[in-house]
C-alpha cells in the first residue's frame, strides 16, 4: 500500500512539475541570449554625436522604492521599468496627461518587482510596440502576471551591444542577463545619446554587474544610479569611469538604508550632483542636444 501511495505521488509530484514548465515556457523567446561574459561594444554610440530634432526629454518618476523611466523625443518614447506593484495607474496617467497613447519601447530591465511591479497595468492601459526584457524566469506573481499580457511578436531579449533610435538619439544595451542567481545582476543596463549628451540607465547593476561594465565605454553626463545607491554598487572606480555631472537616485521608503551613507559620499567626494526622488519628487532633464536643464517637483 505505501509502495503504491509513494508511486502515485511521484505521479502527482511530476504532473505539477510539468505543469509549472509549460506556464514558464509558454513564451519561448524568454530563453533567449542567455550570455556568461559580457562582450565589449567595439562601436560605442557614445564616441560621436547624433543629430537632434527639438529637445530630448528624460523623466525620473516617483514611484517611491522602485524605478520608472520616461524618454521622449520626437514624437517617440520608452518607458524604463514601471515601479513597485500598485504604481502601474499613477505613471499611466503621468503619461497620459502629456497625450501619450502609444508606447514604442518598453524596456524592463529585471524581474525584481519594484522594477516589474507595475507593468501589468502599463500593458493594460497603452498599445505597446516593443518591449525588451532580460529573458530571466521568475517565480513571482508579479513577473507571471506581465508575462501573460505579452505576444510573442512584441518581445525583444536585445543582445549586449544591440542599438536603436528614440526619435533622433540613439540607445545601446551593453549588459544583459548572465543567468545569475541574483537578478540585479542580469539587469539591462543601456547608454543614450542625444548631440553631444550621454546617459547611462544601470538599472540595479551593482557589484558584479557594475564591475563588467569597466570594459565599455561609459563617459556620460548623466548617471541613473543603480540599485536606488546601495552600497554595492557606484564604486569610487566605476565614478573615475563614467564621469557624470549628474547622479538621478530613485528611491523611497525602505528597509534596506536606500540610498547608504558611503553611495552619498562617494558621489560628493567625485563632485557628483545627486538627485533623488524621495527628496525632489518627479525630475525632469532636457536637452537640446548640447545644452541641458534640470526641474523637480520639489
Amino acid at each position: 500500500m505505501r509502495k503504491k501511495l509513494r508511486v502515485v505521488s511521484f505521479f502527482i509530484f511530476a504532473l505539477l512539475l510539468i505543469a509549472t514548465y509549460l506556464i514558464y515556457t509558454e513564451n519561448e523567446n524568454l530563453t533567449f541570449n542567455v550570455v556568461k561574459e559580457t562582450p565589449r561594444c567595439v562601436n560605442s554610440i557614445l564616441d560621436n554625436p547624433t543629430q537632434t530634432t527639438g529637445n530630448l526629454s528624460v523623466h525620473f518618476l516617483n514611484v517611491s522604492q522602485g524605478d520608472s523611466i520616461l524618454i521622449l523625443n520626437n514624437n517617440q518614447n520608452i518607458l524604463i521599468d514601471c515601479g513597485p506593484n500598485g504604481k502601474g495607474d499613477e505613471i499611466s496617467a503621468y503619461i497620459q496627461g502629456l497625450g501619450i497613447s502609444d508606447m514604442d519601447y518598453l524596456i524592463i530591465t529585471h524581474t525584481d518587482s519594484d522594477h516589474i511591479g507595475g507593468c501589468e497595468e502599463i500593458l493594460k492601459n497603452f498599445n505597446v510596440k516593443m518591449i525588451f526584457m532580460d529573458g530571466q524566469v521568475k517565480d513571482t506573481v508579479s513577473y507571471r502576471d506581465v508575462l501573460k499580457l505579452i505576444d510573442k511578436e512584441q518581445l525583444v531579449i536585445p543582445d549586449v551591444c544591440f542599438s536603436t533610435n528614440i526619435g533622433s538619439g540613439v540607445i545601446q544595451f551593453i549588459h544583459g542577463n548572465v543567468n545569475s542567481e541574483n537578478a540585479n545582476q542580469n539587469s539591462l543596463v543601456l547608454t543614450m545619446k542625444y548631440g553631444k549628451t550621454s546617459f547611462l540607465f544601470t538599472g540595479d547593476c551593482d557589484s558584479n554587474c557594475e564591475k563588467s561594465l569597466l570594459n565599455q565605454e561609459v563617459d556620460v553626463d548623466f548617471l541613473k544610479i543603480a540599485h536606488h545607491c546601495s552600497e554595492y554598487g557606484t564604486t569610487e572606480e566605476f565614478l573615475d569611469k563614467t564621469t557624470p555631472r549628474i547622479g538621478f537616485i530613485s528611491v523611497g521608503k525602505n528597509s534596506y538604508g536606500h540610498p547608504t551613507e558611503n553611495c552619498l559620499l562617494r558621489l560628493n567626494e567625485q563632485g557628483v550632483r545627486a538627485y533623488r526622488t524621495d527628496l525632489n519628487g518627479n525630475i525632469i532633464i532636457i536637452s537640446d542636444g548640447e545644452n541641458y536643464w534640470v526641474s523637480s517637483e520639489k
